[in-house]
This record gives C-alpha cells, structure tokens and sequence, in this order.
C-alpha cells in the first residue's frame, strides 16, 4: 500500500467513524469499532513513518481525523483513541520530575522532534480541549492526560527560558527553532495558562549570548588542547 493509499484509508475510516457518533457503543459493536481503530492507528503509524517530512506528515494525520470527525463523545471508540496513540508518539520525550514547578520535562536529545510537531499539537489541542463539548467528553480521558502531560512540560520550557534557568543544550535547541518554541509557549499559555511566553527579542539576545560563549569555549579548549598535556602545563617558547 502506497503512502497516498493509507492516507486515503485513514480519510475513509474517519468518515465511518463519523457516521457511527465515533464508533460509540450504543451506534456500532464494540469489538467492530475496536478493530476499525486499530486498523486506522496502525494505517497512521505506518503513513508517518514512511515519509521525510514528519512534521508536515503530522499535521495532516489529525488534520484528517479532528475535521472528519469534529464533535466526540464519553463513549467514543475512535477519535480519542487513535489520536491519544498517534501524539503518544509526538510526545514521547516528555517526562516526569516531581521537583520541577510543572513537574514535566523534555530531555534536550528529544526537544527537537517534540518542537517541530507545535503544529500538529496545536491542532489537537483546539480539537480537544479548545471545543467546550470535546473538553467535557474528554475529561478523564487518557488523551486529556497526555495533553497535560505535555502542556506542563512546555510550561515547564517555558519558565526555564524565561528565567535563564536552562541547559545550554537544551537552549541550543530553543534558539535553533525559535519559531516552533515560541508557538509551544503560546499553545501552552492558550490551553494551560500560567505560562510565560518569552519574546522574540529575548530569544534573539540569547542566541547572541550562546554563540559567543560557543566561540569562547572552543577557544579555551584550543588553548587547553595545545598547551596542556594531560592537566599538565607545556612550557611553549616563541
């Protein structure tokens, strides 16, 4: 099955689910919807992984499901379920730590692909969370925990950032992808609140700041690299 194929067999799938009030119980049997969403995860799984541009790929997967199927139930057996497996996999680096003011993080190694999906979260965020019927269908749902999940580690970012109380790798990251990490900050602000969205400026000032401490510790290893040996000074003669 081609990349085009599965995307219309998603498309398709979706449609039915609409059709059956999201597959709830009382609309379709249970073990019928079941298998119905498992086929649509795994179609979707194996739709984003087979391309280059996931993030573009992302966006089109929840694009698919929040627009054919625009209003869910407590009792749906599709959309939640297969958009809590698909950003499942878009937020798999956030992390739990009691002792942070949010209590979630995302390691610096996998803030890269977790910013570049601020437009898919997005799209989801406003799909269930930002729709007044979602949110109260959704309430103690395992997507509604993910998306706090993740909305707490952005807020968490966020602060970090804005009080310049954040790892130089994971800064590195922030500054390299200004535009994704200032849409997070805004989307968690949107949907979380209590978050601060830092400025552009600020942004700009820290990059500056990072690529001159960047030039003076590649400085300082060279120093190190020629002089010393082994933490041992070598006496060097003009």
């Amino acid at each position: 099955m081609t990349a085009g194929e599965r995307k219309d067999t998603i498309e398709q799938l979706s449609l039915v689910a609409k059709h059956f009030n999201d597959m709830a119980p009382e609309q379709l049997s249970p073990v019928l919807g079941s298998l119905l969403q498992q086929k649509a995860s795994t179609l979707i799984t194996d739709y984003f992984s087979s391309g280059s541009s996931s993030s573009d790929r992302a966006v089109a997967v929840v694009r698919i499901v929040t627009e054919a199927v625009p209003l869910t139930s407590p009792t749906a057996l599709f959309s939640p379920v297969v958009m809590h497996s698909f950003v499942s996999k878009l937020t798999q680096g956030v992390t739990k730590d009691n002792a942070l003011e949010h209590g979630y993080f995302v390691p610096s190694e996998e803030l890269p692909n977790f910013l570049k999906f601020s437009g898919a979260l997005a799209i989801v965020c406003r799909w269930a969370i930002g729709s007044k019927r979602n949110k109260a269908a959704l309430q103690g749902s395992a997507l509604e925990s993910l998306l706090q999940k993740a909305l707490a580690a952005l807020q968490q970012l966020s602060l970090e950032v804005s009080t310049q109380n954040v790892q130089l790798s994971s800064l590195h990251v922030v500054v390299d992808r200004p535009r994704d990490f200032l849409a997070m900050a805004k989307l968690a602000d949107e949907f979380a609140g209590n978050t601060t969205v830092v400025p552009a400026q600020q942004l700009d000032n820290a990059k500056q700041s990072l690529e001159k401490f960047d030039l003076d510790l590649k400085a300082v290893q060279c120093f190190l690299t020629t002089y010393c040996n082994c933490g041992v000074p070598t006496e060097v003669h003009g």
